[in-house]
């Protein structure tokens, strides 16, 4: 830290420029943003490939159903996949974040 950087402290026991702080934190209006966005993706594909593996255990699945579940499983699956990144960098930016002493 230079000599002039002084003003970017905030005072306290965090040694570290607030600015710094700043981009290794996720406030919580984004996380609780995340999940909402998620769960509105994922419940009606999971709900509806749930349905349809429901309707082939019992014998009742239809040709077009099946069709549409394969399109249905592979966005199901990426928006899963997009969502382990997105915890992992949480996650990732939450070890690294200075701890006050």
């Amino acid at each position: 830290m230079r000599a002039g950087d002084a003003h970017l402290l905030r005072r306290g026991s965090n040694p570290f420029p607030v600015a710094m702080r700043k981009q290794r934190e996720t406030p919580l209006y984004q996380v609780t943003a995340l999940i909402a966005l998620f769960a509105v993706l994922c419940v009606p594909l999971g709900a509806y490939l749930w349905t349809t593996l429901n309707d082939l255990l019992s014998g009742h699945a239809r040709v077009r159903e099946l069709l549409i579940s394969a399109p249905v499983l592979v966005v199901f699956v990426l928006v899963l996949l997009l969502w382990a990144r997105v915890v992992r960098r949480i996650e990732a930016a939450r070890e690294d974040a200075p701890r006050p002493t």
